[in-house]
C-alpha cells in the first residue's frame, strides 16, 4: 500500500497487492481487481498475464487464461515458473500433451525445481502410464509432494500397501501444512469419506 500510495500506475505494486488479497485474505475479487488494474498499466508484463490468468482460471474456468499464460511464457522464456504454470494449467484443462512439453521446459530450465516432477507424475497417471509417473514423483524435489506423487503411482499401479504408507508418511510428515494434497490424494483414490475430513 505505501509503493502505491507512492505511485499508484505500478503495476507491480498492484500485483503484489493482489497477491496478498488472494492468499492470505482469500478475497478473490479484491485480487482480481488489483490484477485488473495491473494489466490495464502493463498488459505485456509477465508477472502481470500470470497473475490475471490466475483470477480467469478461478472465474471463467480452466480453459481460461492458457493464452495469456502462452504470452507469459513467451515474454519471459527462461521463467520456469512460467513454464510450470502453463503446464499445471494445460493439465487441469486436460491439454496433456501440451502440459507435458511445458513441464518438460520448465525442468530443462531448472532440473530441481519444486512441483514440476509432481505435475509431470499427474499428467502420466491422467494419459495411463504409471509406471512413469512413479518414476516422476520419486525425483520431486519437494518432499510432501514426492510423497502425494508415490501415493497417486502406487494406486494407479494397484499397489494399496505402497500407497498407503506413502500416505500414512504424507500425513505424519506433512499433515499441518498439506491438508489439501491429502485430501487430493483421497480423491484420487476414490476415498470421499477421508477426502471430506481433510
Amino acid at each position: 500500500k505505501r509503493a502505491l500510495a507512492l505511485a499508484p500506475d505500478l503495476a507491480e505494486g498492484h500485483v503484489r497487492l493482489g497477491n496478498i488479497h488472494e492468499a492470505h485474505d482469500w478475497d478473490w475479487k479484491a485480487a482480481n481487481a488489483e490484477y485488473q488494474r495491473a494489466f490495464a498499466l502493463a498488459p505485456g508484463n509477465a508477472a502481470v498475464l500470470r497473475a490475471v490468468a490466475g483470477m480467469t482460471r478461478i472465474f471463467v474456468g480452466p480453459d481460461a487464461g492458457i493464452d495469456l499464460l502462452r504470452q507469459a511464457a513467451e515474454l519471459d522464456p527462461l521463467s520456469s515458473s512460467a513454464h510450470r504454470m502453463l503446464g499445471l494449467r494445460c493439465f487441469l484443462a486436460g491439454r496433456l500433451d501440451e502440459a507435458t512439453a511445458a513441464l518438460k521446459t520448465s525442468l530443462d530450465l531448472n532440473p530441481k525445481a519444486g512441483l514440476v516432477h509432481c505435475f509431470l507424475c499427474a499428467t502420466n497417471l491422467a494419459q495411463g502410464r504409471a509406471t512413469e509417473a512413479l518414476e516422476l514423483a520419486e525425483r520431486e524435489a519437494l518432499p510432501d509432494f514426492r510423497l502425494l506423487g508415490i501415493a497417486l503411482a502406487q494406486n494407479a499401479l494397484g499397489r494399496k500397501e505402497a500407497s498407503d504408507a506413502a500416505m500414512a508418511q504424507l500425513i505424519e510428515r506433512h499433515g499441518n501444512e498439506a491438508a489439501y494434497q491429502i485430501a487430493e490424494a483421497y480423491a484420487w483414490r476414490g476415498e470421499r469419506d477421508r477426502v471430506f475430513e481433510w
